[in-house]
């Protein structure tokens, strides 16, 4: 399972993000550094985790206050594939920021026009675009009347018949650095289309949480909070596994 850190931009800077409550977001305050500049935290993500990759969250673009593409731009060049939310509405839009050289587009439920754009997105290709089911106390946030509200199996049954496959991101805004772990039954329910979707999960999430996300069989997991407070070190973490990339290897029902 890999372990992706997040970097939420607002006004040219990294920000704690919490439940949702965008206007109230603030620098973020990190064990790691005393710097809220992008290019810092991502090198220590970079250099100091061994990570490969970065979800980054234009929070501007997302709420239509003015973009943050002059730093996504640096932070393309440490190294890392970054999966970036700009608010984009489209597939034409998705292309575009494609041929900025942003590694991939992710398109949100909650900036979505219409569910047919996903279907011209998918022919963007897989290894390019996700699809982010953004959340509240698990329904659907959208502007797309299709999916607003839906339940996220009900969401994730309609993405199997539009064939859309690959990554999908599920992302609990409510629960966005909280700490406050996982709701298992939720979980349960999200399991049953790991085979058939390579689920990244986010919110919430502590480092004690990886083990489990691992058993259930999540293709990735979201982390900032848990990197900031200190519970992931200062460094690649003992039980992460150097393959590329960090990821996690579930130790469940293995011989200590």
């Amino acid at each position: 399972m890999q372990v992706i850190p997040v970097m939420d931009l607002k006004n040219g800077v990294v920000v704690h993000a919490r439940r949702g409550d965008r206007d109230n977001y603030r620098p973020v305050r990190s064990v790691l550094t005393d710097s809220d500049n992008p290019e810092v935290i991502a090198r220590i993500f970079a250099e100091r985790f061994g990570c490969r990759r970065m979800y980054v969250a234009d929070l501007d673009a997302i709420t239509g206050r003015g973009h943050n593409l002059a730093v996504l731009r640096l932070l393309s060049g440490w190294g890392m594939e970054l999966l970036v939310d700009c608010g984009v509405k489209t597939a034409r839009e998705a292309e575009g920021l494609l041929r900025m050289g942003t590694g991939k587009v992710i398109i949100g439920s909650e900036t979505l026009a219409a569910v047919e754009e996903l279907k011209e997105a998918a022919v963007l290709g897989g290894d390019r675009v996700t699809f982010s089911l953004d959340t509240l106390h698990r329904l659907v946030i959208s502007r797309c009347p299709r999916l607003a509200g839906l339940p996220v199996t009900a969401a994730l049954d309609m993405l199997i018949s539009l064939e859309f496959g690959g990554e999908i991101i599920v992302l609990d805004l409510s629960a966005v650095g909280t700490s406050r772990g996982l709701d298992r039954q939720w979980l349960n329910q999200l399991a049953h289309y790991c085979n058939r979707f390579q689920i990244i999960f986010g919110g919430g999430v502590r480092k004690t949480d990886l083990d489990d996300l691992a058993s259930y069989g999540f293709h990735g997991v979201l982390l900032a909070t848990a990197f900031h407070n200190g519970e992931m070190g200062v460094g690649v973490t003992p039980g992460c596994e150097m393959a590329g990339k960090l990821s996690w290897v579930s130790t469940k029902g293995m011989d200590n």
